[in-house]
């Protein structure tokens, strides 16, 4: 529908987000989050069913190839490049910018944690997918166009770095106990100042401000305990001892906390249900795979 302009939305033609994709969301950015978390999931997934081994020569080669074309693992490719397209024509800055910064530190992780025993084919993915599909897929379907708005992103055309300058006021004032869960939109407008005269902001594009001012300063630091303790977990599954599903699993939840610690600085997608709700479940992996272990040991 990007593509060839005829662009609607539940049987309405579309009026906000129009030229970009914005898939069931209004806002480009929150379909940008949403699918940086579903493609972390995708490379979790496709790494745990990748298995160590040499490439083969001849009849071995041709082989391997012909499976891998054939098989469950191409499909799962294939929506990754159609994700990644997705990924890109949402034309948005930091939602693309944070994704190559993700995928490349859990690469990292992936391949320092696991040691000698990462398969060679998990390294050609991690290859391919940051940059066959940045170079390739981005080239034809507009990562230009990303690249200039990155370039013409000025302090003038950008309102976001004072909406997040005023809201450290609220943080301020309700260190201890926050302005309530929810409350930006009315408690914003006490702060704001002439800069931004007739504008509303009912989010602070910024949700390490935002949870901060809702929630109180205590009850942010649990929050941030929570996502580094996940993180450890996530990059303890990664070891040279564990399977490829687990590793898989802790690549997932490696790639999504480096993608909220990324794109929380600039927009509000953990306060959209469905973005909170699926980061919460990749989250739980890791959790989930250590209680799993627990109860076998018992």
């Amino acid at each position: 529908m990007t593509v060839s302009g005829l662009e609607w939305g539940f049987l309405v033609e579309k009026y906000s987000g129009v030229g970009v994709a914005t898939g069931t969301f209004v806002n480009r950015n929150h379909l940008a989050g949403y699918l940086v978390m579903t493609l972390a999931a995708g490379m979790g997934l496709l790494l745990s069913r990748l298995e160590v081994g040499s490439l083969g020569k001849g009849r071995v080669f041709l082989r391997s190839a012909l499976s891998f074309i054939l098989g469950g693992k191409f499909l799962l490719r294939l929506s990754l490049v159609m994700m990644v397209i997705g990924l890109v024509l949402t034309r948005s800055r930091m939602g693309n910018l944070v994704f190559f910064v993700a995928l490349i530190s859990a690469g990292a992780v992936y391949v320092f944690s696991s040691r000698k025993l990462v398969p060679y084919k998990a390294a050609l993915l991690l290859i391919s997918v940051a940059l066959i599909d940045l170079l390739i897929v981005g080239r034809w379907f507009g990562i230009d166009e990303v690249a200039q708005r990155l370039i013409n992103t000025t302090a003038a055309t950008e309102s976001r770095d004072e909406v997040a300058t005023l809201s450290m006021g609220i943080v301020q004032d309700y260190f201890w106990t926050g302005s309530g869960a929810g409350t930006f939109y009315t408690a914003f407008p006490h702060y704001s100042d002439a800069r931004l005269l007739g504008d509303f902001f009912n989010h602070a594009h910024n949700d390490y401000l935002e949870l901060a001012g809702d929630l109180g300063m205590p009850a942010f630091i649990l929050l941030a305990v929570f996502l580094l303790l996940t993180l450890k977990e996530g990059i303890g599954l990664q070891g040279p001892l564990r399977s490829s599903w687990e590793k898989g699993v802790g690549f997932s939840a490696v790639m999504v906390v480096a993608w909220s610690l990324g794109h929380s600085l600039a927009d509000f997608n953990l306060y959209i249900p469905a973005n909170a709700l699926t980061f919460m479940a990749v989250l739980a992996l890791p959790w989930s795979v250590k209680a799993f272990e627990k109860s076998r040991k018992n």
